[in-house]
């Protein structure tokens, strides 16, 4: 699910930095692009968030806290990044969130140093 999720948010920002390429401003392709964007993340966020927390089962609150500030932390610096750019078109706009979009598969890619599954 995390997969198909990611797969969503690639495919969002693709859609939204394609369509910044057009000679006007295209909302078709921003409320395109958008619309998949927001679903990969509602969909990447709750499995993301039990997918970390399980492993914490006595720690719940406190891991779920973590990560919550961790993901206000993300969204923070994600607003400073674009704050910074000197002009906001979609083109802009696109390149950022497919940027993020691929940070986020970046992390997902498992790495030879996890830790292993708990009871494995």
């Amino acid at each position: 699910m995390q997969w198909i999720a990611t797969l969503a948010l690639l495919l969002g920002a693709s859609t939204v930095l394609a369509s910044g390429f057009e000679p006007g401003l295209s909302v078709a392709g921003l409320v395109l692009g958008g619309s998949f964007y927001f679903a990969g993340a509602g969909l990447l966020f709750p499995v993301a968030t039990s997918r970390a927390v399980s492993p914490f089962p006595q720690h719940s609150g406190t891991a779920g806290a973590l990560l919550g500030g961790s993901s206000n932390l993300g969204g923070g610096i994600f607003l400073l990044v674009q704050g910074a750019l000197p002009q906001m078109n979609q083109l802009v706009l696109g390149g950022l969130l497919l940027a993020f979009a691929g940070l986020v598969a970046w992390l997902l890619i498992p790495s030879s140093n996890a830790l292993p599954e708990p009871g494995v």
